[in-house]
Order: C-alpha cells, then sequence, then structure tokens
C-alpha cells in the first residue's frame, strides 16, 4: 500500500494559514525510504513543499526519526519536529534533541512539558501545545501570565467551534488548529448580503440543463472583480504569452460548456469569502477536484462529485445551514442529498475526502473498499486536488 499524506492548516489570530500540520500515514522516515535516488529525494522535498503550499509545516517524529540522515532534506527555518504525542522522557531522547536544537532544527511539545520528568526539555521547545479537547479552557486562564513568560509560540489544537477559538484567542494563544474554520458562525435570522445573492444566481445560471454563454456573460459584466478573476484565470492556464482573451464571451466560449460551469463555480466561490479565512476557497477547490476524480474512477457523474467537493464548505462561506443554502438552489437531487446526509455514492465519496484530510486512514481504507476503490489511488489524486488549489490560490 502505498503512503497517504495530508495536511491540516494552522491559524494566526487573523485566520490567516500560517502552517499546516501534514500528516503520513507510515511515519515521515517511510516518505523518505521511499525515494533514494539524489532526483527522487528532490521530488519527494518538491511534493512535501507543495503540500505545505510553501509555508512552514510541523510533522509528527518519533524518537527513532530524531535522525540527521531524516532530517536532512528538510528546510529547518519552515520545519517544526512535533514531539508532543511522545509519552516517554529519556537520556537518549534528551540528547537528540539537545543536538539538533543546536543543529537549527525547532521543536513543539505538549504541555506535559511542565511536569518535572520533562522540563528539561523546555530550553529547546520552540512552541508548545494545548489540546483543548482535554485541557478545559478554565484551568488554562490563571496559567497564561506564566506561559506567557515561557517566550514560545503557543498552538490551541483541537479547536471545534468559533466559541473556543475566540475563547483561545482572547487568552493569547498564538496559533489555532482544528475543524473550527470549515464550520458556520449561524447567525439567528441571518440573511443572505446582496454579493451572496449575487452569486447564488451566477450558481444557478450555471447549473441550467440549458447552457446559456451570453446569459453567464451578462451576469459576469456586472462586477469587474469576478471578470479580472475569469480573463487572469484562463490567461494564466489556457493561453500562450502571444494570445490572450479580450471578452467574457471569447473566455467563456474557449472553455467549453462543462469547464465553464467549473470555472465559474469556483471563481464565484473565491468572490463571497469575505472575512472568512481564504483556506476555506482553498479548501472546497481541493475537495472540488478529489471528488471529481474518485466518481471518474467509480463510473460516477464526475461533474455532480465537483459540484459536490466545491460547495461542501458553503455553508461555513456564508454563515447559513446547508439547508437553507441548498433550498437557493437548483441543484440535482443526488447533489443535494450528498451535501445534506452523506448517505448516496456522491456523499460517500465526500466522506472519503473529509477523513483523508482527517489522516483516518483505517476509516479511509474502510470505506474505498466498500465502494470498489483501490486506495493506492488515493494519494495522487489528493496531490493533484492540492495543486490545482494552490493555482488559485497564487492567481488571487
Amino acid at each position: 500500500m502505498k503512503q497517504f499524506t495530508s495536511r491540516q492548516p494552522i491559524f494566526d489570530k487573523h485566520k490567516i494559514v500560517k502552517a499546516y500540520q501534514i500528516n503520513f500515514s507510515a511515519g515521515f522516515s517511510q516518505y523518505w525510504a521511499l525515494a533514494t535516488q539524489g532526483l527522487a529525494r528532490q521530488n519527494q522535498t518538491s511534493n512535501l513543499n507543495l503540500l505545505a503550499s510553501n509555508k512552514s509545516m510541523m510533522v509528527h517524529l518519533t524518537e527513532a526519526e530524531l535522525t540527521e540522515d531524516i532530517l536532512a532534506y528538510v528546510d529547518q527555518k519552515k520545519f517544526f519536529i512535533d514531539l508532543s504525542h511522545l509519552t516517554e522522557a529519556s537520556p537518549d531522547l534528551l540528547e537528540k534533541c539537545r543536538r539538533l536544537y543546536h543543529l537549527g532544527y525547532r521543536f513543539c511539545f505538549n504541555d506535559d512539558i511542565f511536569l518535572y520528568e520533562w522540563e528539561a526539555y523546555l530550553p529547546f521547545a520552540k512552541m508548545i501545545k494545548f489540546s483543548i479537547s482535554q485541557t478545559p479552557l478554565n484551568t488554562l486562564e490563571p496559567l497564561m501570565p506564566f506561559l506567557k513568560q515561557q517566550k514560545t509560540i503557543l498552538l490551541a489544537d483541537d479547536i471545534d467551534n468559533h466559541e473556543q477559538y475566540e475563547l483561545c484567542r482572547s487568552l493569547g494563544f498564538h496559533l489555532f488548529r482544528g475543524e473550527f474554520f470549515c464550520k458556520p458562525e449561524i447567525i439567528e435570522h441571518n440573511t443572505l448580503t446582496n454579493d451572496a445573492n449575487y452569486v447564488l444566481s451566477i450558481y444557478t445560471e450555471a447549473m441550467r440543463e440549458t447552457f446559456n454563454i451570453k446569459r453567464l456573460a451578462e451576469l459576469f459584466a456586472k462586477d469587474l472583480t469576478l471578470t479580472y478573476k475569469l480573463f487572469k484565470y484562463v490567461n494564466a492556464c489556457y493561453f500562450n504569452k502571444k494570445e490572450s482573451i479580450s471578452s467574457i464571451k471569447q473566455a467563456l466560449a474557449f472553455l467549453g460548456e462543462n469547464a465553464v460551469k467549473k470555472l465559474i463555480c469556483i471563481i464565484a466561490t473565491t468572490y463571497i469569502q469575505h472575512n472568512k479565512p481564504a483556506e476555506l476557497v482553498t479548501l472546497s477547490i481541493s475537495r472540488s477536484r478529489f471528488c471529481e476524480s474518485l466518481a471518474a474512477n467509480l463510473k460516477l457523474n464526475p461533474d455532480f462529485a465537483f459540484i459536490v467537493g466545491l460547495f461542501s464548505v458553503l455553508n461555513a462561506i456564508l454563515d447559513q445551514s446547508m439547508e437553507n443554502i441548498l433550498s437557493k438552489l437548483a441543484l440535482n437531487p443526488s447533489v443535494k442529498t450528498a451535501l445534506l446526509s452523506r448517505t448516496n455514492q456522491y456523499g460517500m465519496i465526500l466522506k472519503i475526502c473529509e477523513l483523508y484530510e482527517k489522516a483516518q486512514w483505517s476509516a479511509v481504507n474502510l470505506l474505498a473498499g466498500k465502494m470498489g476503490l483501490d486506495p493506492d489511488i488515493l494519494p495522487k489524486i489528493y496531490q493533484e486536488s492540492i495543486k490545482s488549489a494552490y493555482i488559485f490560490e497564487n492567481l488571487e
């Protein structure tokens, strides 16, 4: 079985991604063991940097993996060695940490570092992680003055909702990780903004069975930002430097019906994430490509799966219930069922995607097997989906 890798974003207090936690199904050392030649190692390094979108990364390492050989190909300035999962301190572990620390490597420990048996590691801790699911927040407040004196980065982990995030932020944590960012902050009687209604009208037009380029062009022409994004993407990805598009109709006609529908939905999604983490759009784009590829492998409708993936976090972007959003869109019933209950085949595809993101590898293998998917195809599909999202990140 191939090595699975996935990522989870780590945010600063402004909900900007500062790093990614990178997960490996068979461990970090095995990731490098797959590449024994110099060129292959360079490819592995490039793939790892792409997975982290060239940001900093945090990786769990075992004590056995704390060797200079294994760490030789990582950029020390962008790499955190996460030892928060280790349960036993030892003289050998202390010596390995001391040696790597003096070579420039940075460490993340959990809050056990303040216990007697771990206190010798405190000078090596660049980051300290607190699991909110295991540490009640009300017990942390009186400790914050002491923690801030340590002059280390404080990471609040396993944040499940926006209320926990705001509390951690007010306490003085620097970084935040968890599923809070892709959940809606539903406000009672919250109404859709004019921008959101405008984008929903574009979705509706793009999803019609009778495709009308003229009508879509008219909708795009109402907003310069959308028009600019359309031109920029098409010119960057489809045209050479000597040839460029000069009208909305030309862009839409060139791409063809299926590509236009997908591109318009992606661009429209980027338009409505005002005051929301940009990672929501990145996640929706990567999911759309992941689900689309899985559907193609299963000989299902890839266009349906694409929309399922893309719209999977639309509730978090719009701060509306998924039921309310879908009531305003003329989508195929299979798409709606997938988004609401994850029960049909398209819903199960989305579930595989979500499990893969969370590094729940056993559950991924089990569900893939039930659907008749070869799990070995998943790492490449995931990597390609991240690459698709990265293209859009760099066109903003």
